[in-house]
């Protein structure tokens, strides 16, 4: 009699919130939707895992689209407004992620948004894009939801010392 061979499982991976290269800044992003409507979010580290700025605003009845690109455009212009030339942009939906890098044909609810993403970033910068998991995106994820609770339409600005931000590793 044979026992039957289970497969091997493969290893787990843990999925937290990563430091970027030395020199760039970290924009983590986020939409949520909820019963009182919709909501943009935006969370800007350097690669220490200083935070520097978060910001949300309240999107009333939009799509959960255009939450995350939103959220995605208002945390680069608040990037660029730093005078970092390296970013790092990660989100949790893989539509948006996808659309500013031209891997899909962009939705119609985001089009607007993608080209003013677009348009606003300067050939000098070097601007990254990738998907992250929920799980890595908790704090962009959490001040979208506060932006449900305050219901702001204006961006809420979180801002800390950018007196202190040295754009060189070594610094």
């Amino acid at each position: 009699c044979a026992l039957p061979i289970s497969p091997i499982p493969e290893a787990t991976r843990l999925i937290r919130w990563r430091s970027p290269p030395g020199g760039y800044l970290k924009l983590n992003f986020d939409g949520t939707h909820s019963s009182s409507g919709a909501a943009a979010g935006f969370v800007l580290r350097d690669w220490r895992g200083r935070l520097i700025q978060a910001g949300t605003r309240f999107l009333e009845d939009a799509p959960i689209l255009v939450a995350e690109a939103t959220a995605m455009r208002d945390g680069i212009k608040a990037a660029l407004a730093t005078g970092s030339r390296k970013l790092l942009v990660e989100g949790d939906n893989k539509i948006v992620i996808q659309a500013i890098k031209g891997q899909i044909h962009t939705p119609w609810q985001i089009q607007t948004l993608i080209q003013d993403i677009r348009n606003m970033i300067p050939p000098y910068v070097d601007c990254l894009f990738q998907h992250i998991y929920r799980e890595g995106n908790l704090a962009a994820d959490w001040m979208a939801k506060f932006g449900c609770l305050v219901r702001s339409v204006s961006i809420l600005y979180f801002s800390f010392p950018v007196h202190r931000l040295s754009f060189y590793p070594d610094e």
